[in-house]
């Protein structure tokens, strides 16, 4: 989470007496993380502190300039939703006469879905080396059917288990049996995931990926856990 520290005393007047209620000081702590899906509402905290440090009860109010792309929806408690999707703005901690510098938040479309896109198996013949692309597609519902370039997708051999992964015999595009890949304008991973032989070691007979993906806010899509069956000739 990261945290702003405003000194007050250094853009309004020397004089700590003079600031309102003694605050000489605001501590901002910023939303986390800075984008946030369409639906969610950040929150911007100011915590006014006096020449100990200590915090002080002021009443700190957050404004916007930016009223046509982002609302407060709540000026004492700094919280802030998006007018729509795609976009964001700026807020500030306004104090009687003193006020913070602008901080941002934006606003993505909301991953709504993953859709599996199959086949759910798939069979790697003895003189190939890789499978076909395991491939699911992340979207939104707002705006309609918008398909989401830019975003993580995890996939994840969950069977068989190995006890040592350096002996799987098999692996994702990244050389291990976790891959977290990116989603290209189709909403789809860029490149395309396989799950490939390990060259001089055995591979197993099957092996199943599941593919997960997860919104701004650590829930995870609709959709996700669905897996793909590996079979290796």
């Amino acid at each position: 989470m990261k945290r702003v520290l405003v000194l007050l005393a250094l853009v309004a007047c020397s004089n700590a007496g003079e600031l309102a209620d003694g605050v000489i000081a605001i501590d901002i702590i910023l939303p986390n993380p800075s984008t946030l899906d369409y639906g969610d509402t950040a929150k911007f905290v100011a915590i006014p502190l006096d020449q100990n440090g200590d915090s002080v009860a002021a009443g700190v109010v957050w404004r916007t300039p930016d009223d046509s792309t982002i609302t407060i929806i709540d000026s004492a408690l700094g919280l802030v939703i998006g007018n729509r999707p795609g976009v964001g703005g700026r807020v500030q901690a306004n104090l009687g006469d003193y006020h913070t510098g602008l901080d941002s938040v934006r606003f993505q479309a909301r991953a709504d879905t993953l859709v599996f896109l199959g086949p759910a198996s798939t069979t790697v013949a003895a003189d190939a080396g890789a499978s076909d692309s395991l491939t699911a597609r992340l979207q939104s519902f707002d705006p309609p059917d918008e398909l989401l370039s830019g975003r993580p997708m995890i996939f994840r051999v969950v069977e068989p288990v190995f006890a040592d992964t350096a002996q799987a015999g098999i692996s994702l595009p990244n050389g291990q049996l976790v891959d977290t890949v990116t989603t290209g304008p189709g909403g789809t991973p860029s490149p395309f995931v396989t799950l490939s032989r390990r060259l001089g070691i055995t591979a197993p007979d099957s092996a199943v990926v599941q593919v997960e993906a997860y919104q701004a806010l650590g829930a995870q899509v609709p959709g996700s856990g669905q897996r793909y069956v590996v079979h290796f000739e």
